[in-house]
């Protein structure tokens, strides 16, 4: 005995065969794109969030605006939305902004302002300004008064394909490109390295390339005219093989001479010559007269260093050696002579003179701060032929 095929599918608790019907769709579920595709009707708000950011360009967003959005999406619950549901932010300003970086009401309002510009959220205040929801006699919001997000979830299948066209475009613009980069490297290997109007034009790409706003626009009509100087009407601007060079005089043939019969000679230049000249000696008198109180104290004799200079002024003004060795490396011998004549002119005022020379060579003033002079002397060498005062 054979069965139909209805009877074997019926028992094996399959429907019998029969014309395809389409599924009716459940109640309450949303059309269009975002009912037709699950990956739009399950998206978490971080992600939404991540394709705003990527279509930033295109929407023309601020900072505070992205922040403004963010904030407000926290607001919403975890998990997976879709724009059927109740997707309203019922927190005040001073809430909301607690959760973003932004401390001025006013840039708030802007940013919220902003969004509503680019169709992403409707802003449904009430006529006293505040925000808050309306509930069922369960306690459960059905409606309100604040930022509705339903317009941002309803625009997801929009800038999913906003976000693929903004990769599509920026690879394209990457390959341009790259392919402009390859012809002008053959071009300057034609045509060499010394054409000036390549030159020229080999800057002027470069900085359009270098741009992060450059468009496929641009780069297009750039490779035309790279593919235009490609020509071979172009070949004959600077190519060896004619002799043409751009200005349309011809190269001399090899075997003729020049007007100059080739026997020009160029004149050189003796080169500049940057020695230093011989330093100028100064003797101890010649010092020691600039510093009409230091010359009184010290005697003018043949010193053998600058220890016994050092020796000679602490002795005399009743400081410590140390001290002036100090300065005079910090401020140089020349300022460090002028700074004490300074204090021997002024013995009485100053109570404490190793103290103060010790601040001046910290802070000096203008006048004794080191010059382009250095002052040397040698150990075991007289200061009147020491080398001084030698120029930098």
């Amino acid at each position: 005995m054979t069965q139909t095929i209805d009877a074997i599918l019926k028992s094996l608790g399959q429907p019998p065969s029969g014309p395809e019907t389409c599924p009716e769709p459940r109640p309450g579920r949303a059309g269009g794109a975002a009912a037709e595709n699950p990956v739009f009707r399950g998206l978490d708000r971080w992600q939404v969030l991540d394709l705003v950011a990527a279509c930033r360009p295109r929407l023309k967003l601020s900072d505070a605006a992205l922040d403004a959005l963010r904030a407000h999406l926290s607001l919403l619950p975890r998990g997976p939305l879709d724009s059927s549901q109740l997707l309203m932010s019922f927190a005040s300003i001073e809430t909301v902004m607690d959760r973003s970086s932004m401390q001025c009401e006013r840039r708030w309002r802007r940013a919220e302002v902003e969004l509503e510009r680019a169709g992403l959220i409707t802003r449904k205040l009430s006529p006293n300004r505040r925000r808050f929801p309306i509930r069922d006699h369960r306690g459960k919001p059905t409606d309100g008064f604040g930022i509705n997000l339903r317009p941002l979830f309803e625009r997801v299948p929009e800038l999913h394909q906003m976000r693929s066209d903004i990769k599509a475009q920026a690879a394209e613009v990457a390959a341009l490109k790259t392919s402009i980069r390859a012809r002008l490297h053959a071009l300057k290997e034609r045509f060499g390295d010394g054409v000036e109007w390549l030159l020229t034009f080999y800057e002027s790409v470069t900085r359009l390339l270098r741009r992060k706003t450059v468009t496929r626009v641009e780069l297009a009509s750039v490779l035309n005219d790279i593919e235009r100087l490609d020509q071979p009407d172009w070949a004959r601007v600077k190519s060896p093989e004619t002799g043409v060079s751009r200005s349309g005089q011809e190269h001399p043939e090899a075997g003729t001479m020049s007007a100059a019969d080739g026997q020009t000679v160029r004149h050189i230049e003796s080169e500049i010559n940057y020695s230093k000249n011989a330093p100028s000696r100064t003797t101890t008198g010649q010092i020691l007269a600039r510093c009409a109180s230091l010359k009184d104290l010290v005697p003018v004799k043949q010193y053998r260093g600058i220890e016994d200079v050092a020796h000679s002024v602490a002795r005399a003004l009743s400081m410590r050696e140390g001290t002036i060795l100090s300065a005079m490396k910090r401020m140089g011998v020349v300022a460090t002579l002028q700074a004490l004549d300074y204090l021997a002119s002024r013995e009485s005022q100053v109570r404490c003179p190793d103290a103060y020379l010790a601040t001046l060579a910290q802070h000096p003033f203008p006048r004794f701060r080191q010059r382009r002079e250095t002052f040397h002397v040698h150990r075991g060498e007289p200061l009147t032929s020491a080398k001084s005062w030698t120029r930098q």
